[in-house]
């Protein structure tokens, strides 16, 4: 009887601009601090360079909080975080089926050995 079972601890939802949007009420207000954050360095920014420098600002904000392509319930900033903060050599990005399937048989592999 060593069957595993997976209990869910924590249930989270967050609340979102319209049902049919990825944006979430905390993506509006981290595109909103980056803003805030270029506004802030107005004055170390060449003054006819302020409004691309903003809109350029916007950009990177909004791409920062779209959905990840390689971490499926991730945004493209906690993919960079989890990125830079591990070790490059054990991290990367799932990119298909074949390469998913390589992975669990590698881990199966690990925890074989680690059991013996």
């Amino acid at each position: 009887m060593n069957n595993r079972y997976l209990v869910v601890s924590t249930l989270k939802s967050g609340t979102k601009m319209r049902q049919s949007s990825w944006l979430y009420i905390q993506d509006i207000l981290f595109i909103g601090g980056i803003m805030f954050a270029g506004f802030l360095l107005q004055d170390s920014i060449y003054g006819p360079l302020f409004i691309p420098f903003e809109i350029f600002n916007g950009f990177v904000a909004v791409m920062l909080v779209k959905p990840s392509r390689f971490n499926a319930k991730k945004k493209y900033w906690q993919s960079l975080y989890l990125y830079m903060s591990s070790i490059t050599d054990i991290y990367y990005p799932l990119k298909n089926a074949s390469q998913n399937e390589y992975t669990k048989k590698f881990l199966r592999e690990i925890e074989n050995e680690e059991e013996s």
